[in-house]
């Protein structure tokens, strides 16, 4: 046999008759059989090497194979995170007046109180109070439809209605119906055991409607007033007891009744009196929108890696978790995955106790749900999804067990990775094992 009929072109075979064949040499950097052909001149495939492999998080490395890898650059020092400050927001401290600390050596302005009202009066620092009997808090004359945003914390108990009301503070506010119909009154989103009451009138006018969390899915009530043009009414948020939760914040809405909710499923109101509020609502099942964007209060495209910060002040309660708290404001995030792989989302960085939940629509069914609690294990979860799916993600307060209490948190979605190693510095759990970055002992 000779070289070329068993296809050598390099180095020694046997001739097939008890002789050797020399078939030639190799030019560098090829070798005789490097390209994984025996006897024939080739170049090994390079596998360039990872951060990871090589035990690599910052600065460039060589990859062995002729390339440099980018590790990234070096975390901050140990606790230089934990210095950075965030300022507080007066609705985070739970003022309402005057000029008050933000937590990073500036100064807020929280607003002014009311005439009857004085600044820090309960003995409280900027909060409005005032110990006289308050019969009106606000007339909000003949607008609608309604939208109000408030807290009955620090108010008076100044009215009672036939069911309840007469141990938690409350808020009153005038109403002129702008022209005549039936009109609704619900504290739909309002994160305490809410009561709404309709007198006639004002103060002392005859009561025409009460009604206690019969809303389904929170704390809200609902009830229905037919009225003439030009009536006027004191529409009373109170709550039934003086327990947990009997104060805190509240959203009255007025409108115009309607006969289906359909047309309105995005509103935050039960504006046909059914006791559903929008997508819970059968009137609004299959409506564009309820599929996550009608009620995300932010959408996120599909961004990756994601760091949104932000907080839950008036923001409501519209969600309640399988392990989260009822009675506490949330927030809801939409996303869409960009490509298809699992994902990491967390709450690193938060600080306040929350539930982390994902869910896939505005009343869709809940794919995970965890817990994060201040000062140790932050939240975070693992979601397998396919390019173009979107899940509405929502984080949820639960700083507080016995009264509702707005929190700031820190929303982290990424690739998973099976180790934190070289992402030591991006402030996302990036392998789900609820420790970011240097909390995490993959980069330490």
């Amino acid at each position: 046999m000779t070289c070329g009929s068993q296809g050598a072109r390099c180095g020694v075979t046997i001739d097939g008759c008890g002789g050797t064949l020399h078939c030639g040499e190799c030019t560098a950097p090829e070798t005789c059989g490097g390209g994984g052909i025996p006897l024939v001149c080739g170049q090994a495939v390079c596998t360039p090497a990872t951060c990871a492999s090589l035990g690599k998080s910052c600065g460039a490395v060589p990859d062995g194979c002729g390339g440099t890898l980018e590790c990234g650059p070096c975390p901050p020092p140990p606790g230089e995170l934990e210095r950075t400050c965030r300022p507080l927001s007066c609705g985070l401290l739970g003022k309402n007046c005057g000029a008050v600390p933000d937590g990073c050596g500036g100064t807020l302005e929280c607003g002014t109180c009311t005439k009857r009202e004085r600044c820090g009066a309960s003995g409280v620092s900027g909060v409005c109070y005032t110990a006289e009997s308050v019969c009106v808090d606000q007339d909000l004359g003949r607008a609608l439809p309604v939208v109000v945003k408030g807290s009955t914390a620090f108010g008076n108990n100044d009215h009672q209605a036939s069911c309840g009301g007469s141990l938690a503070p409350d808020r009153g506010f005038l109403w002129t119906a702008p022209k005549s119909g039936t009109f609704t009154f619900d504290t739909a989103r309002s994160a305490l055991r809410s009561l709404v009451a309709v007198r006639r009138g004002g103060c002392g006018g005859e009561e025409l409607a009460c009604a206690t969390g019969n809303l389904r899915g929170g704390g809200g009530a609902s009830v229905s007033v037919p009225l003439e043009a030009g009536q006027t009414v004191l529409v009373v948020v109170d709550s039934a007891g003086d327990g947990a939760f009997s104060s805190g914040h509240f959203e009255l809405h007025i409108d115009e009744e309607r006969e289906s909710e359909a047309g309105a499923c995005f509103d935050g109101r039960d504006t046909d009196a059914d006791g559903w509020v929008d997508c819970a609502d059968t009137d609004c099942q299959g409506a564009p929108g309820c599929e996550g964007s009608g009620c995300a209060n932010e959408d996120l495209g599909s961004a990756l890696p994601v760091t949104v910060h932000g907080e839950t002040v008036d923001s409501g309660d519209d969600f309640q978790s399988a392990c989260g708290m009822q009675f506490q404001q949330d927030r809801a995030l939409l996303w869409t995955a960009p490509k298809s792989g699992t994902f990491v989302f967390d709450t690193a960085g938060s600080g306040w106790s929350h539930a982390l939940s994902v869910l896939t629509g505005c009343r869709g069914p809940e794919l995970a749900c965890t817990v994060g609690l201040a000062g140790a294990r932050q939240a975070a979860v693992t979601l397998t999804l396919v390019q173009g799916q979107s899940v509405l993600v929502v984080v949820d307060g639960m700083a507080n067990d016995d009264l509702e209490e707005p929190i700031r948190y820190t929303l982290h979605i990424s690739e998973y990775a099976p180790t934190e190693a070289g992402l030591c510095a991006d402030g996302a759990d990036n392998d789900a094992d609820g420790a970011a970055d240097q909390r995490d002992t993959d980069c330490r």
